[in-house]
């Protein structure tokens, strides 16, 4: 899948939902070893803040998060691989969870539509079968 995505690119930390309070904070000396882009997604239907869930490699956002803070850079990146919604959908383990996330997604776009008056492109709504 990821040679689909075909190359890594830096994306800023702060733009990634990564929860550093669920993180174990003596394992990020070990981490910022580690050199490897992280893996992401980025999930449709969560419509409030950041949408851009790592999926492998928040301790490596961290810890670099972290070192680079303390050099003083504003907006400390990484290298990150980017999975489109296809590709989450086909990590997903049952075909349950492919729905839920089809149902989740669709919804969000019809209430946005209703309650918020944004324009939402309803013709991109997923087809539930």
């Amino acid at each position: 899948m990821l040679k689909e995505t075909k190359k890594s690119n830096p994306i800023r930390i702060d733009k990634l939902n990564v929860d550093f309070g669920q993180l174990n904070h003596s394992f990020l000396p070990e981490a910022i070893k580690n050199k490897n882009p992280v893996i992401a997604v980025k999930y449709e239907p969560f419509q409030k803040g950041k949408q851009t869930f790592i999926i492998d490699g928040s301790h490596r956002a961290a810890a670099t998060y972290f070192s680079e803070k303390s050099k003083g850079k504003k907006f400390p990146s990484i290298r990150c691989y980017m999975l489109s919604p296809k590709q989450s959908m086909d990590c997903m383990c049952h075909d349950v969870f492919r729905t839920f996330y089809k149902i989740h997604d669709n919804l969000t776009k019809i209430s946005g539509n209703y309650f918020n008056s944004e324009t939402n492109d309803l013709s991109k709504l997923y087809i539930i079968e």
